[in-house]
């Protein structure tokens, strides 16, 4: 019988260094739909490296999931965020 752990596919990096210098990305993740836009929108950074989106608004709502399933594309307490 084959060993089952040698089909298994290993996952890829997807915070990789930049090529041509510059700053390293930022580590929002890239996929996240409404929430990268979103003023409530906060990532965090655990001590291995992993990124993660929080949503700001869980803390006064219940209504709002701390750490939302991405890619997030309809929410009703979506507020764009203003740079600057």
């Amino acid at each position: 019988m084959p060993d089952p752990r040698a089909s298994r596919i290993e996952p890829t990096s997807k915070h990789k260094p930049p090529e041509s210098g510059g700053d390293p990305p930022s580590p929002t993740v890239r996929h996240a739909g409404l929430c990268n836009r979103c003023c409530f929108q906060r990532d965090i950074v655990s001590d291995r490296g992993s990124v993660f989106v929080m949503c700001e608004r869980s803390a006064e709502d219940q209504q709002y999931v701390r750490y939302p399933t991405l890619p997030v594309w309809r929410c009703p307490g979506f507020e764009l965020r203003v740079d600057g």
